[in-house]
């Protein structure tokens, strides 16, 4: 499980927030990480495969220090 948290500072419209947490919380469904993203300014310009693409490195660069 994954709780995303995307603050008025990142995103000004509560449309766009959710739809920030919609994907992200696709992204990660399937994996096992459980966690909180903290989400920063700019993660809102990203289109849906760019945050994929993004997240897939995050998640490999966690399973290689875990190790």
């Amino acid at each position: 499980m994954v709780v995303v948290i995307v603050s008025k500072k990142v995103l000004k419209k509560a449309v766009d927030r959710n739809k920030l947490k919609r994907r992200l919380r696709e992204i990660f469904k399937d994996s096992p990480t459980k966690g909180i993203i903290y989400t920063k300014k700019g993660i809102g310009d990203l289109t849906y495969k760019e945050l994929k693409t993004e997240s897939e490195e995050i998640l490999n660069k966690l399973k290689k220090e875990v190790k």
